[in-house]
């Protein structure tokens, strides 16, 4: 049975939290033992190279865990991006799929295919460092996309190459492109997002939904370009993130899916 739409992209965004959760345990648990760890040992049987290392160990007093949680939504923000990637991506593959005549699809969606190659053709003198792009496929593909094709290939590689630091508005646009309306009253309707948002009602878990994930991604972008060393992030932080993405993830797929279905 083939897989349903997005399916393979959310689990692979959750294995990357999956990895996030793993490390976020590490560093809580050894926060916790460096003060107890002294008296639990058997400093008569430990010399060498052994006793300098969890001698260094018990000496880090003063390590400040905000920086790590802060890196941590860097790569959490990174996955994210990779998601909406894979959810355009493949949404177009729908698209395209969907029909038999080039002259079936939207008159947006054709616009949106040219202007989007034209921006990605541009790139050829300084290309992207985050992907490989194929210029010569890019060319090639869009000379099918003609009046009248049988035949024909949209590039969902150009619908997807500008993806950065997603905010809701950002994400919107790119449903847009496709012919998706996102509406956040749908994510209102996942009972929990309600529960983890501490709302109620459609409208406004929704609107929760939409303010979480951009304080998110501004808190991301600080981070990003300025560092900013005097904002605290702490471990419930990351965690509640995490457990925000789990969820919005999941929903996101299952929204994109349902738009396309719909006649």
């Amino acid at each position: 049975m083939a897989d349903s739409f997005g399916s393979a992209a959310v689990k692979e965004f959750n294995l990357g939290l999956d990895e996030l959760e793993m490390n976020l345990g590490f560093l809580r648990t050894s926060t916790k033992l460096r003060p107890r760890l002294s008296g639990l040992l058997n400093w008569g049987a430990i010399d060498g190279d052994a006793k300098a290392l969890v001698s260094d160990f018990l000496n880090q007093k003063s390590v400040e865990l905000s920086p790590q949680y802060r890196g941590m939504m860097i790569v959490l923000s990174g996955a994210f991006e990779q998601l909406v990637r894979r959810l355009i991506h493949e949404a177009v593959l729908t698209i395209n799929n969907g029909v038999s005549n080039y002259d079936q699809l939207s008159e947006r969606i054709r616009a949106q295919n040219i202007l989007r190659t034209g921006r990605a053709l541009t790139t050829i003198r300084e290309p992207p460092d985050h992907v490989v792009v194929d210029y010569h496929a890019l060319a090639k593909q869009l000379a099918t996309c003609v009046a009248g094709a049988d035949s024909f290939i949209l590039n969902a590689d150009a619908f997807t190459l500008f993806i950065s630091s997603v905010s809701p508005r950002h994400l919107t646009d790119l449903c847009d492109s496709i012919g998706i309306t996102l509406n956040w009253d749908d994510f209102g309707r996942e009972s929990g997002l309600e529960t983890m948002l501490a709302t109620k009602g459609v409208r406004a878990t929704g609107k929760a939904v939409a303010d979480y994930l951009d304080k998110f991604i501004k808190l991301r972008n600080r981070f990003s370009h300025t560092g900013t060393g005097g904002v605290i992030v702490t471990d419930s932080e990351i965690q509640n993130y995490i457990r925000f993405f789990r969820l919005f993830a999941s929903a996101l797929a299952q929204t994109v899916a349902a738009k396309l279905k719909a006649p």
